[in-house]
């Protein structure tokens, strides 16, 4: 893990709202929120009681995260996880060599409410919640 893990943990506890979040991410993200913040926070979905970040363990919420990587089209995805986690804060994190082309990004870039724009490693998203 490295700097760049922590300072996409602060900013993500920074810009959450005071309601539940969930973070689908890659593995270090995930070490470094289970270092920092430890096994205590959980979020109840569809798949069940899961910790906030994906865990790479086949864990459901990873494989929504690896899902993104996946889909030629993100809305759909996007609709179905929104179902799965109700009113939940959605974050995501990728390391850019991740999205080398910037396929994924360009396919969330609809569905953006803010990003983290200081860390030159990861890509750290907090997505729009719907309306109603």
């Amino acid at each position: 893990m490295s700097r760049f893990e922590y300072s996409a943990l602060d900013w993500i506890e920074r810009e959450r709202s005071q309601q539940t979040f969930i973070v689908l991410s890659h593995q270090l993200l995930a070490g470094a929120a289970l270092q920092t913040r430890g096994f205590e926070q959980t979020i109840t979905t569809c798949h069940g009681t899961h910790l906030r970040y994906a865990i790479p363990t086949g864990d459901a919420l990873y494989q929504d995260f690896l899902n993104l990587f996946r889909a030629r089209d993100i809305e759909p995805l996007l609709t179905r996880l929104r179902a799965c986690y109700g009113e939940a804060d959605l974050f995501i994190s990728f390391p850019l060599s991740w999205d080398p082309g910037n396929a994924v990004m360009r396919h969330l870039e609809p569905f953006i409410e803010t990003q983290q724009t200081e860390n030159p490693h990861l890509r750290v998203l907090k997505l729009r919640t719907p309306s109603p």
